[in-house]
């Protein structure tokens, strides 16, 4: 353990470093070693020493947020060789795609040479104990790569998947002075574990039929026995799930 803080220490050009049970191994004490960034990052990336309310993560002169929460939560991160580790805290930065967590007092960010299948962030309003998974190794489409995390809405053989986009644009202020902000915007998408094939989709029912003509009749039933409107995340997670069903 000594020599790890030790590299971490060492390798402190500052911060760039980074549930399941089954047959999976937990990985013990989990530390990426930083990756180093260059002065300009430093400049435009203030990932601090995290205290109670202190604001994180800010991008230097960009208005919003660039992470899928504004505090840390509680997750486990699951790698590709099926170890695991669990009760880290950490956030997901999506403008960056990277995985930012806590190791004691600092800041870091997952080194991307650990090749993490995916990672589970606790429900903090809930005791429920539900976990929102993001995933990644699907097909390269759009933008996206064989990397680009997806929020995992529904799982089985036919998964339903939502990538959350930040763009930044540059604008006015009610003053007339320039500025630059995030911009949010989502992403949906079928994928087909059998084909192994991703599909976009819009956020509506014609949309998902003709991404599945073999359910048209199922996904017409379902909607109106259950009345579904699909303007919300449950009704599509409801519709999926039942499109998952063994017949």
């Amino acid at each position: 353990m000594k020599n790890i803080v030790f590299l971490i220490i060492l390798s402190f050009v500052v911060l760039k470093g980074a549930a399941q049970e089954d047959k999976k191994q937990n990985l013990g004490t989990f530390i990426g070693i930083p990756k180093g960034i260059n002065l300009t990052d430093l400049a435009n990336w203030k990932a601090l020493n995290m205290d109670a309310n202190t604001v994180w993560g800010v991008h230097n002169n960009i208005k919003g947020n660039a992470f899928y929460n504004e505090k840390w939560n509680k997750a486990y991160i699951l790698l590709q060789d099926k170890r695991i580790e669990k009760d880290v805290f950490m956030n997901f930065n999506i403008y960056t795609n990277e995985i930012y967590y806590l190791f004691d007092s600092l800041v870091l960010v997952l080194n991307p040479a650990i090749k993490v299948s995916e990672f589970g962030i606790n429900d903090p309003k809930s005791d429920s104990g539900n976990v929102t998974v993001f995933r990644c190794g699907y097909p390269a489409i759009d933008n996206n790569t064989t990397k680009t995390f997806y929020k995992v809405l529904a799982n089985s053989k036919i998964e339903l998947l939502l990538h959350y986009n930040k763009t930044i644009i540059e604008a006015t202020d009610p003053t007339g002075v320039p500025e630059k902000k995030f911009i949010n915007s989502e992403s949906w998408y079928i994928y087909n574990t059998g084909e192994n094939k991703i599909i976009p989709i819009k956020k509506n029912k014609n949309s998902l039929i003709a991404a599945l003509p073999q359910y048209s009749k199922t996904i017409e039933a379902v909607i109106r026995e259950k009345k579904l409107k699909l303007k919300r995340e449950i009704d599509w997670v409801i519709l999926l799930n039942e499109l998952n069903k063994p017949v």
